[in-house]
């Protein structure tokens, strides 16, 4: 008899079409019935020597389409096989098989499970977005369950990973499915934080830094970028170790700076996303740019006005300050900020959590994601996160492309 998953159609249960979903849930249901009763009937019957592993992987394959139907039954946007998932546990759990439990407390283990929208309560743009995962994956990811925050932007990102991921484009899938593989791979009051906002804009407004201030700020910053780490560095271990995929075991992160080694400064007025990169992206892989940039004014642009729990907030300097710093670590300088502005609105607890979302993002801790801007909403906290990884995002493109630029002319 084959066991597990594959002898299941489960595309079907993926269809907009509820008389699709319907007969593919009855032959579900047959199948893990089926399964069902053959291990009741063994129990029964005396077992013979070679028996035993024939029985094992028989349980083994009913237990993993049992998780299957587990996170249908919690994580699916169709009502109906949400429902029908469930009840399939249950008849079998009568007929005296344990089904399996979840092992987490949903798709993040910062945020309370809670405090995210729960699959089946999403509004009408919700559902749509939900159905167009599901129908792309089969299922719903943690990423997408968290990123349900901000709406405006899961319908970008979900539309760019279809097209890059999926649709036709200059190099085969399992090229692009590996490198995403390999890519995928203190405390400080409110008040306190508008306040110095208050006073920065204040200060742009009687007067301006020269050219030379604000370069010699740029240098200072990044510099000073080479030395924020976290206390935790040595404790935490990866969840996954992916150095097995490197032939250069020493790959990974390293600071842009060096003690004592001047590196060349990325001047964005020389070459930038907005004027170079964009075009040329989309000369190489059509459309693509227009995707990727939607993506990255989404992320930058995105605002509800609110800080915690102050309304009517302005919070376009402290978005640009996040997204000038990352580049800043990746010595990427804009000629007209002050990077002054930055050790005034980011404390170090807060680019600590930065520079390790940005860099080494499996050492990312609970105590980092707690430690910064206690008192902010998780809905403000996932944001920055969206900032990080989209500004982190351009400035890697901004290299490669301006390599590729240089190499065509």
């Amino acid at each position: 008899m084959a066991e597990g998953e594959n002898e299941v159609r489960w595309d079907g249960l993926c269809s907009r079409d509820s008389t699709t979903r319907e007969t593919a849930l009855e032959n579900i249901k047959q199948t893990v019935l089926r399964k069902t009763e053959y291990l009741r009937s063994v129990k029964e019957t005396p077992l013979r020597p070679s028996d035993g592993l024939s029985n094992a992987v028989s349980l083994d394959g009913l237990n993993k389409l049992l998780a299957h139907l587990l996170m249908l039954s919690k994580r699916c946007p169709f009502k109906d096989v949400r429902e029908k998932s469930e009840f399939i546990l249950k008849s079998v759990q009568e007929l005296g098989i344990r089904i399996p439990r979840p092992l987490g407390h949903g798709p993040s283990r910062f945020i309370p499970e809670k405090e995210i929208l729960q699959v089946g309560s999403e509004d009408a743009q919700m559902h749509t977005l939900f159905a167009d995962s599901f129908a792309a994956l089969g299922r719903l990811d943690n990423i997408t369950l968290v990123m349900v925050f901000h709406p405006q932007y899961l319908e970008s990102f979900l539309k760019t990973q279809h097209y890059l991921l999926q649709m036709d484009g200059p190099l085969p899938l399992h090229y692009r499915h590996y490198i995403g593989i390999m890519v995928s791979d203190s405390f400080f009051e409110v008040e306190a934080l508008m306040e110095k906002m208050r006073q920065l804009q204040e200060c742009r407004d009687e007067e301006e830094a020269s050219q030379e201030e604000m370069a010699s700020r740029f240098e200072i910053e990044k510099r000073e970028s080479m030395f924020v780490f976290s206390s935790d560095d040595e404790e935490v271990t990866p969840a996954r170790d992916v150095s097995r995929h490197f032939e250069d075991t020493s790959y990974g992160y390293k600071d842009f700076s060096r003690h004592g080694m001047h590196v060349p400064t990325f001047r964005v007025q020389d070459y930038c996303w907005e004027d170079h990169g964009y075009s040329l992206v989309n000369r190489l892989y059509p459309d693509v740019g227009q995707l990727i940039d939607e993506k990255f004014h989404i992320a930058y642009n995105l605002t509800y006005n609110t800080m915690a729990m102050h309304k009517d907030v302005d919070t376009s300097m402290l978005r640009r300050a996040i997204w000038n710093y990352i580049h800043c670590m990746f010595g990427i300088r804009y000629d007209d900020y002050d990077y002054g502005e930055i050790n005034q609105l980011l404390d170090r607890s807060f680019k600590v959590y930065i520079k390790t979302v940005v860099c080494t993002p499996e050492k990312v801790t609970k105590r980092m994601y707690d430690s910064f801007w206690r008192q902010f909403k998780h809905s403000e906290k996932v944001h920055v996160n969206l900032l990080l990884i989209e500004a982190r995002m351009q400035a890697e493109l901004l290299y490669a492309l301006r390599a590729i630029t240089r190499y065509m002319t």
